[in-house]
């Protein structure tokens, strides 16, 4: 009976002659034990790979896998007490057999002969172990690096940082806990590698903030090609390529984690890789791009706060446009931030395709300035020169461009019968001519002042090039905010297949960041920003203001009373009598005063109120009273206001 039980023993912890049986299969057996170091050895447990002993440099045997776990579940518990029933369920699992508590005395008894000669010890109390004096781990010592370097960073020494975090990744020489196929094991190897992937992210940086993008590029690249799906790695990637001046490459590097993601675990870039992209595009000038002979690059446009969204549907446009014709128009009110936004896609746009930009004005806007001489530019090239083959290839529309295009060439009088039909035609043959070549993008800013044949132009673009990598970007303000507006920018928001991207007021937090970028003293910022109702270029001018140290509820100098014409002169006069009336009622007026003065039943002023506070003119208090969202929006109508004018409203009220 003793013989038998000492050979189901054997089975389980192995033996110098035969193989150990873990889980119905068998394993090496322990290698013949050497005989152990000296009491002052200098041993180490590494755990940071395949699991050794090591005693002053050298290999000693820990015997087979399973006596390999039990040393490694005890040091991981070092100095504390680990159950027995806690131990076999670690190394054996929940289910042990009642032999598995005499084999793992075995296999104690065992390690007691390697670790004792260390100076270490394993006690046996109360139903329990303790491995005492436990020799150092590698990963005592990797954690040791880390919290130096982390230490030296937050010392302003990031040099002697990445040495340190150097000396600890170089501990790593494989798979943690190698070997070990224990029930314990895959838990804590996941720990270590979370562990070693956070000190690499942290490695990473300090490289990109040293300036050693090129370095930080390669790390990058083998870190994210381990962790294919890690989006914190990717936007560093991006990041270093930016910060290499290889923008190219990180928005390359974008859109191909943009499509790993969406393809293999259908999801969309978070936050962190969205800014990461948003930084590239908008060329962060604290990023700055060096030059030959020293100095910088001025990008010329900073970020963009509140638009990131935008951005990035903007982003996905022009990448399906390289394709395939897309249609895109840009809506906001005046000073939104709408050309500041079409400028900045249309800057991306030119490194990957032939782009025609045309404005309408007010009053003053032509086809022939619009859309045919930017057309005809990009025909003549950078070369300049008049295009002849390039006319005679285009037939009779040709013939008909080039006429319109060239200053002096006369009108042929037969033209006049069917002008705008003809137009419209040399026009796209012209397009179809430049998308021989390759994508292009047709930009417009400000459509809702376009004339009639420059409209007709638009939709012909928007509707016959579907088949082509043709682009079409507008720019307009809302059809209900366009006094002229003929129903066109209506029936044009309303196309099917448009993607229409509107701007809307920008959060204060983020209006607050616009001011600080402009220079506004921090201690005027959360005023400032109450005052510009979240319109971006009003930020701008009232940090101007401010840095000049002017008021800004008293005095409103003439640029920023312009934007605000811009802004409010679209309402109707209706809305702008009831708002002239609140600006003479301190600090608030109510509802049914002022419907009173101006004769009107409650439900019509109620209507007038909601159109005021759409437009951001008005703001409604907790109580329901009427004022304004800052005195500056007060001061702006009491100044529309003349003597005359305000001494009837004034009576009125």
């Amino acid at each position: 009976m003793l013989d038998s039980a000492r050979a189901e023993d054997d089975d389980l912890v192995g033996s110098v002659d035969r193989p150990a049986v873990v889980g119905g299969a068998e394993v090496d057996a322990p290698a013949p034990e050497p005989t152990p170091g000296p009491s002052g050895a200098d041993p180490r447990l590494l755990l940071l790979g395949p699991v050794e002993l090591r005693v002053d440099g050298q290999r000693t045997a820990l015997g087979g896998p399973v006596q390999r776990a039990v040393l490694v579940a005890l040091a991981l518990q070092r100095d504390r007490r680990v159950e027995v029933d806690h131990l076999l369920a670690e190394v054996w699992g929940p289910d042990t057999a009642e032999r598995t508590v005499r084999s793992l005395a075995t296999l104690v008894s065992r390690l007691r002969r390697v670790v004792e000669p260390l100076g270490s010890s394993i006690d046996h109390e109360h139903g329990a172990y303790v491995l005492r004096r436990a020799p150092p781990t590698d990963v005592d010592v990797f954690t040791q690096h880390v919290e130096r370097a982390r230490g030296l960073v937050a010392a302003g020494d990031p040099a002697h940082a990445l040495t340190e975090l150097d000396r600890a990744l170089v501990l790593w020489r494989g798979e943690p806990l190698g070997g070990l196929t224990a029930p314990f094991v895959d838990e804590r190897r996941s720990q270590l590698v979370e562990q070693r992937w956070v000190v690499e992210n942290e490695r990473a940086a300090l490289l990109t903030s040293v300036g050693a993008h090129d370095r930080a590029v390669a790390t990058l690249e083998d870190m994210t090609a381990e962790t294919p799906y890690s989006e914190r790695r990717w936007a560093m990637l991006i990041g270093a390529l930016h910060g290499a001046g290889r923008r190219r490459d990180a928005l390359l590097a974008y859109r191909q984690v943009d499509h790993l993601l969406r393809e293999d675990i259908g999801i969309d870039p978070g936050p962190e890789l969205r800014a990461a992209e948003m930084r590239v595009l908008e060329e962060d000038p604290l990023d700055p791009t060096p030059i030959a002979g020293g100095g910088t690059v001025d990008r010329g446009a900073g970020p963009l706060p509140g638009r990131h969204r935008e951005l990035l549907r903007l982003g996905s446009v022009l990448a399906r446009s390289r394709d395939r014709g897309t249609s895109t128009v840009i809506v906001g009110e005046a000073g939104i931030g709408k050309s500041t936004i079409f400028g900045r896609v249309v800057a991306a746009a030119g490194d990957q395709q032939r782009v025609v930009v045309g404005r309408c004005t007010r009053g003053s806007s032509s086809v022939t300035s619009v859309l045919l001489a930017p057309i005809v530019s990009a025909l003549r090239g950078p070369g300049g020169g008049d295009p002849l083959d390039r006319w005679e290839e285009l037939g009779p529309e040709g013939e008909d461009l080039r006429r319109l295009a060239t200053p002096g060439a006369g009108f042929d009088p037969r033209l006049l019968g069917m002008l705008e039909q003809r137009i419209v035609a040399c026009t796209s043959a012209a397009l179809h001519r430049l998308l021989d070549e390759g994508a292009v993008m047709v930009a417009v800013d400000d459509v809702h002042w376009a004339d009639r044949v420059t409209r007709r132009c638009i939709d012909e673009l928007m509707s016959a090039f579907a088949d082509r990598p043709l682009s079409v970007l507008l720019c307009s303000r809302p059809a209900e905010r366009t006094s002229t507006d003929d129903g066109w920018v209506a029936d044009l928001l309303d196309r099917p297949g448009l993607e229409v991207i509107r701007l809307g007021p920008i959060p204060d937090a983020d209006i607050g960041r616009i001011l600080a970028q402009h220079g506004a003293p921090t201690e005027r910022i959360e005023d400032l920003a109450a005052a510009t109702g979240g319109i971006p270029m009003l930020a701008v001018e009232l940090a101007a203001l401010a840095r000049r140290g002017e008021a800004i509820s008293t005095h409103i100098p003439d640029r920023l009373r312009h934007i605000l014409d811009l802004r409010f002169d679209a309402l109707p006069d209706s809305v702008l009598r009831l708002v002239r009336l609140v600006a003479l009622e301190r600090p608030t007026g109510s509802p049914s005063v002022m419907g009173a003065a101006l004769g009107l039943d409650p439900l019509d002023t109620a209507d007038l109120i909601d159109a005021a506070t759409a437009s951001g003119a008005v703001a409604i208090a907790a109580d329901g009273s009427i004022g304004f969202p800052h005195e500056l929006i007060r001061a702006y109508f009491l100044d529309r206001l003349g003597a005359q004018a305000s001494k009837v409203a004034r009576t009125a009220l």
